[in-house]
């Protein structure tokens, strides 16, 4: 009888964490898909539309929804502000403020900041 209750005490503590774990990585999943998404459209916000940078961060969250949306205004808001800060601090400030980037590992966070930092710099070289 106690062995019987301790292996469905175990079976369904490991249920309990392979679902825990599976909505983790779903979380992860669907946030670095929205941020490949962002990348996509400053790109083509900045290559094919010939844009400054507000206005490729402007016109951007024109397509995007919630939080996203809400990150890319807040961005563009505070580069017309002009008070001299990079660009690395604004995105990461306004990163903070919207975008819960928790479930991310910090090497996704610096690899999504890097790729950030080149679309710009292919903005500045065109």
């Amino acid at each position: 009888m106690l062995r019987t209750v301790g292996l469905c005490v175990i079976v369904i503590s490991g249920v309990g964490c392979g679902f825990a774990m599976s909505n983790e990585l779903g979380r992860r999943k669907k946030m670095m898909e929205m941020i490949l998404r962002m990348i996509i459209l400053l790109r083509g916000e900045i290559r094919y539309g010939n844009k400054s940078l507000y206005d490729a961060f402007t016109g951007a969250s024109g397509k995007l929804e919630g939080k996203y949306r809400e990150f890319f205004i807040l961005t563009a808001q505070k580069m017309k502000e002009k008070t001299g800060d990079s660009f690395g601090t604004i995105f990461r400030e306004s990163a903070g403020k919207c975008l819960n980037l928790d479930c991310l590992s910090q090497e996704e966070r610096d690899f999504i900041h890097w790729e950030i930092s080149l679309v710009i710099l292919d903005w500045i070289c065109s």
